[in-house]
């Protein structure tokens, strides 16, 4: 929707009311305007997805401040949003506004005076909002000043404290009630109680009086009258409705039978039989008449079908068969499920659990008190303390209700109109709070739209927006409070919002939904876009061909992958914004899923096989990510090294790469003892083994005194893991997600928490609980890449061209076959345990809150994919990967209604989101495919005439047999394409192409000095054979002989002249080893292999005086050179140059220059020899140095320790 205001005026004209309607509403719908100038009480907006609410806001927000009568200052209103970056556009979307209209009249006084005051304007959050009243009103609230919001890590922590006190004492105190629900809960803890007892917290905390909620609740299980319980008359409704959908299906068996009149003859007594007795129970569920049902239902029996003997039609009897098995289905479910027992037995059932509710429900509220006392301890809250407490400061509970403070009134002065955002996604608490600071709700503006309410993990009651809108006028008839409808639509193609129409007008509705899809809430198109004929939606039916090294997630993502390709190559036509159009890119791509936990990384694989460029908003979980696996495991090891497992996956990761062989073979020295032992052992015979027990050691030692961040940033840097990791695929992520442990170990601490097995512990509750950590993007964001997310994560975003992927998926329904449920409206239900068998099975209240949880899913669902549909501008493509096609779309077929919504029991029967697409979409007049799989005439389709509307829309329906076979085609159609002339042409001449630097790619871009030393070693690069002298670290784990290598013994003395403190060395050179070795510079062994008496010989040399009387002393010095190619190679290109890198033992800065020292452990029998092997060595140290320090270099010494001698070298 343009947002732009009109510009132009006489200089002299003053800014009237007039004029301001002609800038503002003259671009709006009639609708919007409405909507901007309402005056008079509290409206209702719903707007639907795209239908320029955001704007709308913005608009009533300028015409009220800007107001020429009675002007209401922006700080008056208090504008609540759903996010801190919603808040923040809107501040500048008002801004932009004012000040455009400044430029405009500059010297207006109100717009002049409402710039000021929006700089203090109250938009914000709702938990911002708490946050400032709270921290305002601590006196009153009897909290300190200085309170903090608690990290979630602190908040796990002081939980599990909380929960170990009460548990304790109640076990204590041995109250027979707590031991007998401690027992139901038991398994091999109390892990069960544990999460029931959070559980039934986390619920009550939504609610603004939690404890009166559950007061109310537990009286659910003590009826004056358990026929008029809500858990029977719930039930009851079920049965209604499921016997409905009985009749239905008998009367599609009937009339089937009824065609054919040899069958009707052999089927009619059976099905007319079964309508009399269907008829029957539904008067009775009709009736609400509990126990006459359940005698109906027990003796319920169905007569046998006559016999068809060699009927030639055995698809029509196959069809009659499943539709009456379907109906004994329905009626065993019923009777065995639901309505089981008399009343006078489910009356004595609630009255038996009632002490198990009353018992949980106190361990909620001891829970509860102890878990503040907790987090008052450390000056905690949480965003739910914030929300509770401004309830506190606004409002006293009463026994009719609530009683306003005089703050609650003051405050309510203070805001003229109380505007909130994603209304639908409010709570109990929030609501309250909103009408507390009302005016007697005369003064909310609520905007919302129920059809996109899928916050439900948040505690979002989008039956507060429902009620409100059931209970407010028109608005047309100017009752207030009114209810004021968005329905036209800004953002998308017809063909679109047509699609969209035609599915939601057939699925949704109060049950399922919360709204009825009718005219009101039907998308009406602005469309503004050029025509488009290959812009209708489309359906894409996979078939999976049962390969299970190919699951149907990877085909489902190669298939995407294909059609993104081939519409990229086809350059299928989008907007360009400007009335025309462009080819397609990748950046107008999107897949929305309704989750990408466990499938985006498959996406993004499949992807980028087809050489697309993806960004994807999460991929897998933080904590399966491998190089996170592998760092934790490494953590645990440090923390204890007989943990067998995590010290198996250290050691044969890519941090230390030990074969599955030399994992054996170490495992052998010792099969019956931990494998640190055998390690530790292996250790003295094996330098790979010793290696990995030294570093562990060390880390050791330093995590006793290091922060955990500090250890974990050593541990970086002594394994080189994180540029291990980043040279693997997707190596960017692996190397953010190492990053983000790291600031993740930084907030533990920041919490004031301390050590590493406190780290470990809390990582260990977040992956027992469930949790997880914030994992890095795979792919950095770009404007021109596909992007894959969560359809909750695009919420807000439209695109191009959406694939809504994943519909065969089923609904995540788990928590209906739990043992505990939590319903807002029934409270908390439990099985019922048998102590004799002690089998558990389903209580009549736990019946009935799996009733309300399932529908309270599935319209959530049912929301999911409204939002989902919603996002597509101008192409929507929906994918579902799965077998069978043909049979699953005969069964759909058998409940299709004659009506245009489906019944609700028919829509609450499905198992995933391609169940509801393909029935409604059977109805489409172009889904001539679907019917013909299904079996069925074209006489179920659906025009204009049948639903009322002008919602029929056209489907593209593809079938895709299976993925092999759609491969074979693709192949076939490639072999069959000629190629262009001009196209070979091109690329011959790029195959003929020569690069014409090859011959500075043959020559290294950098040398150590000792590699140049030693060239003599090395062949000519010109001929292309260059070769480093670099080798990769290869240790067996056979057997060697014991100590350490020549080599090593000489690493060892390089060490100890590194490090060695002279000074020290010449008072007590023992102690001075003692003390390397002890600060982990040497190993023992190496500090055992060092010659004392060699080391005493230098100590006492000439040499040493000189370093002690040398103006300074550098150890080690590292440095680099650039020196000519032609240097070093005659023959090789002109103007390139070749990097030098060394490291000098010692270097001297004396008056006159520079001394070059180098140590030497070589067993030689001459000076000469040394000076042969190394001068070359040290012309090159000589050549940098003296650059290095612009100073001469005077003399270059050889120390051999061997022969204890300084050797001089000639200086070339």
């Amino acid at each position: 929707m343009e947002e732009s205001i009109s510009s132009g005026r006489p200089e002299s004209v003053q800014l009237t009311q007039e004029i301001l309607d002609d800038l503002l509403l003259p671009r709006l719908t009639p609708e919007q305007q409405k909507a901007v100038t309402a005056r008079g009480g509290s409206l209702l907006l719903s707007a639907s997805a795209g239908s320029g609410k955001t704007s709308v806001l913005t608009d009533r927000v300028i015409s009220k401040i800007t107001d020429r009568t009675h002007p209401v200052d922006a700080d008056r209103m208090l504008i609540v949003t759903f996010s801190r970056a919603a808040a923040e556009e809107m501040r500048q979307r008002i801004a932009q506004k004012i000040h455009h209209l400044l430029s405009l009249y500059p010297d207006d006084r109100i717009l002049l005076r409402q710039q000021l005051l929006l700089h203090k304007a109250p938009i914000s959050t709702i938990d911002s909002f708490c946050h400032t009243l709270v921290r305002a009103h601590f006196n009153e609230l009897g909290i300190s000043p200085d309170f903090r919001v608690a990290e979630e890590m602190e908040l796990t922590d002081l939980q599990e404290k909380a929960m170990n006190d009460i548990l304790s004492q109640y076990y204590e105190e041995g109250d027979p009630v707590f031991l007998s629900l401690a027992d139901y809960f038991s398994r091999r803890d109390d892990s069960a109680l544990i999460a029931a007892i959070q559980r039934i917290y986390t619920a009550i905390r939504s609610f603004p009086f939690p404890f009166t909620w559950l007061e109310q609740k537990q009286q659910l299980y003590r009826p004056e009258n358990v026929e008029n319980s809500p858990f029977i008359q719930l039930i009851l409704e079920e049965a209604k409705q499921a016997l409905q959908e009985a009749l239905s299906l008998n009367d599609l068996a009937l009339t089937l039978a009824a065609e054919d009149p040899v069958m009707y003859q052999a089927y009619a007594d059976a099905l007319v039989s079964d309508r009399k007795q269907l008829e029957n129970l539904l008067e009775k569920a009709v009736r609400r008449d509990w126990d006459h049902l359940n005698f109906a239902l027990q003796t319920q029996e169905f007569i046998r079908l006559g016999a068809l003997k060699k009927y030639p039609d055995t698809q029509r009897q196959e069809r009659v068969k499943s539709l009456r098995e379907d109906v004994k289905n329905l009626i065993g479910k019923l009777r065995d499920e639901y309505i089981s027992c008399p009343l006078d037995i489910v009356e004595e059932e609630i009255a038996a659990q009632e002490p198990f509710i009353s018992c949980l429900f106190e361990l909620v509220k001891a829970y509860s008190g102890r878990l503040d006392e907790y987090k008052q301890e450390k000056n905690l809250l949480d965003f739910a303390d914030l929300e509770h407490l401004a309830i506190k400061l606004l409002i006293h509970e009463t026994e009719n209700g609530y009683q306003r403070t005089e703050l609650c009134q003051a405050l309510s002065d203070n805001f003229d109109e109380i505007l909130i955002d994603e209304f639908q996604d409010t709570n109990k608490t929030q609501e309250l709070l909103f009408h507390a600071l009302s005016r007697d709700e005369t003064n909310l503006f609520m905007v919302g739209d129920v059809k996109q309410s899928i916050y439900s993990f948040r505690q979002a009651m989008p039956e507060i927006f429902i009620e409100k809108r059931a209970r407010f006028s028109d608005f047309d008839t100017g009752l207030f409070p009114a209810r004021l409808s968005l329905v036209k639509n800004f953002r998308s193609r017809y063909q679109v919002t047509a699609s969209v129409n035609f599915f939601f007008r057939q699925l949704m509705g109060e049950s399922f939904g919360g709204v009825n899809y009718d005219s009101s809430e039907e998308l009406v198109a602005h469309d503004s876009y050029p025509p488009n004929e290959r812009a209708d939606t489309e359906i894409h039916l996979i078939e999976s061909d049962g390969d299970a090294e190919t699951d149907s997630t990877t085909l489902e993502a190669r298939h995407i992958g294909q059609e993104i390709r081939r519409m990229l190559e086809e350059r299928f036509p989008v907007s360009d914004g400007q009335g025309g159009m462009r080819p397609c890119t990748p950046g107008d791509f999107a897949i929305l899923l309704r989750t990408t936990k466990g499938q985006s990384d498959l996406y993004v694989r499949e992807l980028a096989r087809q050489g697309i460029d993806v960004w994807c908003d999460r991929t897998t979980s933080y904590f399966d990510s491998r190089e996170i696996v592998i760092m934790l495991n490494l953590l645990r090891v440090i923390d204890n090294p007989l943990l067998d497992i995590p010290l198996l996956s250290v050691l044969m990761s890519p941090m230390f790469f030990f074969s599955a062989e030399e994992i054996a073979e170490i495992r052998l020295v010792k099969p019956d003892v931990p494998l640190y032992i055998c390690l530790s052992i292996q250790a003295k015979e094996n330098t790979k083994c010793a290696d990995f027990v030294t570093l562990l050691e060390k880390l050791r030692r330093e995590s006793i005194c290091q922060p955990v961040a500090k250890l974990i940033r050593m541990i970086y840097d002594d394994t080189l893991f994180a540029a291990i990791v980043g040279a693997m695929e997707s190596g960017a992520r692996k190397r953010a997600n190492l990053r983000l442990l790291l600031t993740y170990a930084e907030k533990y601490e920041a919490a004031g928490y301390k050590g590493l097995s406190g780290f470990i512990r809390f990582v260990d509750r977040a992956m027992e609980g469930g949790g997880d950590f914030e994992s890095a993007n795979s792919v950095s964001a770009s404007g021109q890449s596909v992007r894959i997310m969560s359809i909750h994560r695009s919420k807000g975003l439209e695109f191009p061209i959406c694939f809504i992927a994943g519909c065969c998926r089923k609904f995540n329904l788990q928590d209906l076959n739990g043992e505990l449920l939590i319903e807002p409206e029934l409270g908390v239900s439990l099985m019922i345990k048998n102590r004799e068998t002690m089998q558990k099975y389903r209580s009549v209240p736990l019946c009935a809150s799996r009733i309300r949880a399932r529908q309270t899913a599935l319209s959530e669902s049912m929301r999911v994919l409204y939002v989902a549909m919603t996002r597509a501008r101008e192409k929507l493509i929906l994918t579902m990967c799965g077998d069978h096609w043909t049979d699953k779309l005969c069964k759909l077929a058998q409940s299709l209604p004659e009506t245009i919504p489906f019944r609700p029991y028919t829509v609450g029967q499905a198992s995933s989101t391609a169940d509801w697409i393909l029935a409604a979409a059977l109805r489409n007049p172009s889904a001539a495919l679907l019917r013909s799989m299904a079996g069925i005439t074209d006489a179920v389709s659906l025009d204009e005439k049948k639903m009322g509307c002008h919602a029929v829309c056209s489907l593209q329906i593809q079938y895709i047999p299976c993925a092999h076979t759609a491969e074979e085609a693709s192949v076939a159609s490639i072999s069959a394409m000629q190629p262009d002339p001009k196209d070979l042409q091109r690329l011959q001449k790029q195959i003929d192409w020569v690069y014409p630097y090859t011959a500075a790619t043959k020559i290294p871009s950098k040398f150590s000095v000792t590699q140049l030393a030693h060239r003599s070693s090395v062949p000519d690069p010109a001929a292309g054979k260059v070769q480093s002298n670099l080798t990769s670290r290869q240790i067996s784990v056979s057997n060697r002989s014991a100590g350490l290598s020549p080599a090593e013994r000489g690493t060892a003395l390089h060490t100890f002249m590194q490090f060695v403190n002279f000074h020290a060395a010449l008072k007590d050179l023992p102690k001075e080893l003692q003390r390397l070795t002890e600060q982990a510079f040497l190993t023992s062994e190496e500090a055992a292999s060092i010659n004392l008496n060699l080391i005493q010989n230098f100590l006492h040399s000439g040499l040493m005086q000189r370093i002690f009387a040398a103006e300074k002393t550098i150890r080690e010095f590292k440095f680099m050179d650039e020196i000519p190619a032609s240097a070093l190679f005659p023959d090789g290109p002109e103007n390139e140059s070749i990097l030098i890198q060394g490291i000098a033992d010692m270097v001297l800065v004396e008056k006159n220059g520079i001394v070059i020292i180098d140590y030497k452990t070589d067993r030689v029998s001459s000076p000469d020899i040394l000076i042969q092997r190394y001068a070359d060595q040290l012309a090159y140290y000589k050549h940098a140095l003296s650059k290095v320090f612009e100073q001469p270099v005077t003399d270059c010494i050889l120390y051999s320790l061997h022969l204890s001698i300084e050797v001089p070298v000639p200086l070339k």
